[in-house]
């Protein structure tokens, strides 16, 4: 940023930003802090999270103290660690020293009363991948994680074995994918293998799923995945850790498969133990484990990702078989 003169249309925004990091580190003003730490000025960087974003979505009346501009306002202490002091809203101040200084309208919506896990009475075989041979070897295509630090996988070509017409793991690098379409009026359930996931042992369910937030489970055994899609059906959505017969931890979030009506400080201390709970899996290697599974049917992301309807090439936009169509089925 030192040297790039034009400051004019940098902006700032969040992203998948969760209450314990909003509560412990920020939101917006932690990008404007880390912008000031990398070199910004700090008129720039501050700038870049107001009247830059404010103008970039044509709302002209927000963004800067000046005559005819909404008097929201934020008083800092100082201009590097971007910590609020006083908050003012269209002029009135309404929070101080972190707690708020007004009473907000307690109002409820039809959404936060709807159950949108709209999932059919599944069975343990409902997540066993039938393989076109039914004892032996089968070359299979399936995908694998860069690494830990990375949402980027590829399309890989493996060997796998089946045992009674079903594909097992025989790598403990392997881990099966589940995604199950769990909105209104569709059915579709589609089967894969990951590798390079991140699970050690145990399973991994989620209706946070970008963008399509259908019900996505990375799981070791087939019981294990029917127990994490139950308990998510039960609770309306949300998060699930399954190991050894037995929940670890459940995240719910009711409103839309996606949200919490809780208070930001209880759904923190929530979040926390479900990111404990993906540790205990073997999630260990990741800054926050609950972000790896919301990407993994997001198939603008390269080179493959998975879906409802199978794994995908995002560069294509086809989808793509796991086994040759030619295999012998006899």
């Amino acid at each position: 940023m030192k040297n790039c003169r034009y400051l004019d249309h940098v902006c700032l925004c969040t992203d998948d930003r969760e209450s314990d990091d909003i509560l412990s580190t920020g939101h917006i003003n932690e990008g404007v802090r880390i912008m000031i730490e990398k070199g910004m000025h700090p008129v720039d960087a501050i700038r870049a999270a107001t009247y830059n974003s404010a103008m970039a979505i044509h709302m002209e009346h927000l963004g800067a103290v000046a005559p005819g501009y909404v008097a929201d306002l934020v008083v800092l202490e100082d201009l590097k660690d971007i910590k609020p002091v006083m908050v003012f809203y269209e002029g009135k101040k309404v929070a101080e020293n972190g707690q708020l200084c007004v009473e907000i309208e307690e109002r409820t919506f039809e959404v936060e009363t709807k159950n949108s896990i709209h999932i059919k009475e599944l069975s343990v075989s409902d997540f066993m991948i039938q393989s076109p041979i039914q004892n032996g070897k089968i070359k299979a295509r399936i995908f694998e994680y860069e690494n830990a630090e990375s949402a980027f996988s590829e399309l890989l070509e493996t060997e796998l074995d089946v045992v009674d017409g079903h594909v097992v793991l025989n790598d403990p690098d392997l881990k099966f994918v589940a995604v199950v379409n769990r909105h209104f009026n569709h059915d579709n359930i589609a089967l894969q293998i990951v590798k390079g996931f991140g699970i050690c042992n145990g399973t991994l369910a989620s209706t946070v799923s970008h963008d399509c937030h259908n019900l996505t489970i990375v799981y070791d055994t087939a019981e294990h995945a029917l127990m994490a899609a139950n308990e998510i059906k039960r609770v309306g959505g949300g998060m699930c850790a399954v190991q050894n017969g037995q929940i670890l931890y459940t995240l719910a979030l009711p409103v839309g498969g996606l949200l919490s009506l809780k208070p930001a400080e209880e759904l923190a201390i929530e979040s926390r133990c479900m990111k404990q709970a993906n540790r205990q899996l073997g999630m260990t290697a990741f800054e926050n484990p609950l972000l790896r599974i919301v990407t993994l049917a997001l198939p603008v992301i390269p080179n493959v990702k998975m879906s409802d309807l199978g794994l995908v090439d995002v560069n294509t936009k086809t989808l793509i078989s796991m086994f040759d169509e030619t295999v012998n089925k006899d």
